[in-house]
């Protein structure tokens, strides 16, 4: 059945009808370039194993899914349109071979090093039918320089372990849901070790009218414990710029807050161990998202829970074994044990700069207590009076940002060396790949501009007219179609610029594994950096 009945001329319809193009399984060293897929009922462009294979260049558009990688290593997803599609634009996950199960039985874990980058994901036509953007569930994978824009829901889950999500652009997203976010994870105490979330620039995702408050980093349910959280940007980023919603060992620190309502918010740890026996009588489910210690024994493969203390993770990261160690709601994997909140910059955040939620003394509600600018006298009152966290979350070395140190604020451009935050390297680039980019200078302050005078936190209660604006923008139409600007055919000499990552904690040998990284490949015949991306080498505990 159609409808409307009666022809508009001015209307397009889109329709899924055709296969993907092409399934990889188990090939190495295949290159799928510059190709336009329309129409596919189903994945575009998938991957299944295999070693060195590159999807680049190519247009993925009105179709089911764009690409998938499951499993295999070094495999490169790079410089892709990717528009309109109804399930998940780009995913990654691993085979039996790349799990937390298969390191245990190898005593080490491998990571996938599967690379996603310079991918444009966005919608054109549909105008906001997204649920899921990316998602990654391997071990290792890396998500670079990718742009992200325009849909009702959150966009990106990043997986893990060992995950590196860095220099992406992410905005206008949410428009159509409460207690999301930018980027979301949860319930799971295997995943954040060794993710590293870098030089992102997150902005312009404001809170619905009536609905929950969201999260720009948002890592709920006991997320533990994501092991890198820096040298982000979050611009009027949800209502609640970082939210960690229980969970140990997040490290967020090194961050830019601007324009939020919290920058860091800690919920109050609620009682998750008590319940765990019920899991264990059989009054509870077993298996079920609050059956966080069984889970975890499944996801490690251990036989039971003192497995856990000679798995992969307890060797390669210390404070995972810690914390099982201290099993209980007050300390431990339960609480908020080994979190980092120092040395953030914040700027006009209208709640507060650090915040914390605890139950107010004798009535069962929650409070927040947070720093601002000119006090925290209310913090160390807490403090004073028994706040659970204060034992265990570091805080301290924070501090209140001016204008004067971001000269372009005013065109949404941050950088700072000091800080070491530069919103100019984050996003699309002239890759060899793209044959057009969105101008920044352009579609940044248009951005900025249709989104003045609006606060993150929205004042009233829900109205179609509110919400509307927030949908509104259509900025996936506006970058294709407007703000676009070629890339040149010969792009400049640049070299190879890399760094070393610590990629684990100090081993029971005095040595940890750290990571190399490459922040700027070699172009047009620069010097090549003297490593691999993600080459993994052990050097002693005091470098």
């Amino acid at each position: 059945y159609f409808y409307p009945l009666s022809p508009i001329s001015t209307a397009r319809v889109g329709v899924w009808g055709g296969p993907g193009l092409a399934t990889l399984t188990n090939c190495s060293h295949v290159t799928i370039r510059d190709v336009t897929v329309s129409g596919a009922d189903d994945t575009a462009i998938t991957i299944l194993g295999g070693e060195n294979n590159t999807v680049g260049g190519c247009v993925l558009k009105n179709s089911v899914g764009g690409i998938q990688i499951k499993g295999g290593h070094r495999n490169r997803v790079i410089g892709n349109d990717i528009y309109d599609i109804s399930g998940t634009h780009i995913s990654s996950s691993g085979e039996s071979t790349e799990s937390l199960q298969y390191a245990t039985q190898l005593g080490r874990m491998i990571a996938t090093n599967n690379l996603i980058a310079n991918n444009h994901i966005t919608n054109v036509f549909f105008g906001g039918k997204v649920k899921w953007g990316v998602g990654s569930s391997g071990m290792g994978d890396r998500y670079r320089n990718n742009l992200l824009h325009d849909s009702p829901s959150q966009l990106i889950i990043p997986g893990g372990p060992l995950s590196l999500w860095d220099h992406n652009e992410v905005f206008n997203t949410g428009y159509a849901e409460g207690d999301g976010g930018m980027m979301y994870d949860g319930a799971c105490l295997t995943k954040g070790w060794g993710l590293q979330v870098r030089h992102n620039f997150f902005h312009h995702s404001l809170d619905v009218p009536g609905l929950t408050i969201r999260g720009g980093i948002y890592f709920d349910d006991h997320f533990n414990a994501a092991s890198n959280v820096s040298s982000n940007v979050l611009y009027k980023a949800a209502g609640l710029s970082f939210l960690i919603n229980g969970g140990a060992g997040n490290n967020v620190t090194h961050n830019l807050v601007i324009k939020g309502g919290q920058g860091v918010s800690n919920r109050a740890t609620d009682d998750v161990v008590t319940p765990l026996k019920l899991y264990d009588n059989g009054t509870l489910h077993r298996g079920d998202k609050g059956d966080y210690i069984w889970n975890t024994e499944q996801q490690i493969g251990a036989k039971d829970y003192a497995d856990l203390f000679s798995s992969v993770l307890a060797k390669r990261f210390s404070t995972f074994a810690a914390l099982l160690s201290v099993n209980s709601t007050s300390a431990g994997w339960a609480s908020a044990m080994a979190t980092d909140f120092r040395y953030n910059t914040f700027l006009n955040n209208s709640m507060g700069n650090v915040c914390f939620e605890v139950e107010a003394a004798g009535t069962g509600a929650h409070e927040w207590l947070c720093t601002n600018a000119s006090s925290d006298a209310a913090l160390e009152h807490g403090m004073a009076h028994g706040l659970p966290a204060s034992k265990y979350i570091k805080w301290d070395g924070s501090k209140e940002g001016q204008w004067s140190w971001f000269p372009g604020a005013s065109k949404l451009e941050f950088v700072n060396r000091d800080l070491n935050v530069d919103t100019g390297a984050a996003g699309l680039l002239c890759d060899g790949y793209r044959r057009t980019i969105p101008n920044k200078s352009v579609y940044r302050p248009w951005v900025m501009q249709y989104f003045s005078g609006h606060d993150v936190i929205p004042h009233g209660g829900y109205t179609p007219e509110a919400a509307g604006f927030l949908s509104g923008l259509r900025s996936g139409q506006a970058l294709v179609n407007n703000f676009s600007m070629p890339c040149p055919k010969v792009l400049p000499k640049l070299n190879c610029v890399g760094i070393w990552l610590d990629w684990g904690e100090c081993e029971s040998d005095g040595m940890k594994i750290m990571r190399y990284t490459i922040e700027q490949d070699a172009v047009s015949g620069g010097e090549p950096c003297p490593f691999l991306d993600g080459y993994e080498q052990k050097v002693a505990c005091t470098v």
